[in-house]
C-alpha cells in the first residue's frame, strides 16, 4: 500500500474518532482557520496528490474500480476547489460550519468509516 493513502486514511479515522468523541475541537480549529491561505491551498494540494496516488495505486487494492472513482473524485473535487477560488472556499466553509455543526458525530463516524475502509481496501 503507499505509504501517503496509508498515512492519509490514518490521519482521517483519527480525524474523525476526534470529531465524535469532541466535535468543538475540529469545528473550532476550522472555524478559526478557516480563512487562512493554507487551509486553502492544503485542501486542493491534498486532493489532488491524493486523488492521483489512488488512480495509480487502484490495482493494488481489494477494490480497484472503487479506489480508482474515488481518485477521479478527489482529482475533480480539487480542480472545483481551484476554479471555485479562495473567497468562495471561505464563504463555503463558513456556511457548512454553521450547517453541518449538529451533524459532527456522524461526520466523524463517516470519516472513521472512510478512513478504515482505504486502510482495508490496501492491506
Amino acid at each position: 500500500m503507499s505509504l501517503f493513502i496509508f498515512l492519509f486514511a490514518i490521519m482521517i479515522a483519527v480525524a474523525g474518532i476526534v470529531l465524535m468523541v469532541s466535535p468543538s475541537v475540529v469545528m473550532d480549529f476550522i472555524e478559526s482557520n478557516g480563512e487562512k491561505a493554507w487551509i486553502y491551498i492544503s485542501a486542493i494540494v491534498v486532493r489532488a496528490l491524493l486523488g492521483w496516488i489512488m488512480i495509480q495505486q487502484s490495482m493494488h487494492s481489494k477494490f480497484p474500480l472503487t479506489i480508482e472513482i474515488l481518485g477521479w473524485l478527489m482529482l475533480f473535487a480539487a480542480l472545483l476547489l481551484l476554479v471555485l477560488g479562495r473567497s468562495r472556499f471561505t464563504r463555503l466553509i463558513r456556511w457548512l460550519l454553521t450547517r453541518l455543526r449538529q451533524l459532527s458525530r456522524l461526520a466523524g463516524l463517516f470519516a472513521l468509516a472512510f478512513g478504515a475502509f482505504l486502510v482495508y481496501a490496501f492491506i
